[in-house]
């Protein structure tokens, strides 16, 4: 049984099962894929997550390397060491690639929200209030009831 280590020339392996066994590793949490009848690689909780979005199979020969990472830019991204930061690669697809990264989130630190319009649309301050408006006439309203004009509405 040989353990399989991952550089940045392409190599290729045969999965031996659908999902890897989740094993205590010396930085944390890691899972062992079995592949090519008798070896083994480890993979860390990204690398694993990875592998699960792309729904790999038993069976199924895989392509694997590490890559260098670079940001929305396109400007390579570094350790703290100077080192190029290196990501995993199945199939030419990185995690960055197969679950889209959510940029400029609206939502920051402490919940605080970007105040940002997209395309013409409503800033999240804009939003707020208005919703914040209705829910209050909502709360006002006697059930009987009904809103008669454009104007009551804040949209």
């Amino acid at each position: 049984m040989a353990i399989i280590q991952f550089s940045e020339e392409k190599t290729e392996v045969t999965l031996s099962f659908d999902s890897g066994k989740m094993v205590e590793g010396k930085y944390g949490p890691q899972y062992m894929w079995s592949c090519n009848d008798d070896d083994v690689f480890y993979a860390s909780e990204q690398f694993n997550a990875l592998l699960q979005a792309l729904s790999v199979q038993k069976g199924q020969t895989v392509s694997i390397k590490k890559v260098k990472k670079v940001d929305k830019y396109g400007d390579q991204l570094m350790t703290k060491d100077g080192n190029p930061l290196l990501v995993f690669s199945v199939n030419g697809q990185t995690l960055d690639t197969v679950v889209p990264v959510v940029k400029d989130s609206p939502v920051g630190a402490g919940f605080a929200h970007k105040d940002t319009k997209a395309k013409g649309e409503l800033s999240m301050s804009e939003l707020d209030y208005r919703l914040t408006a209705v829910e209050e006439r909502l709360d006002k309203m006697d059930g009987a009831k009904s809103v008669n004009t454009e104007e009551e509405i804040p949209f």
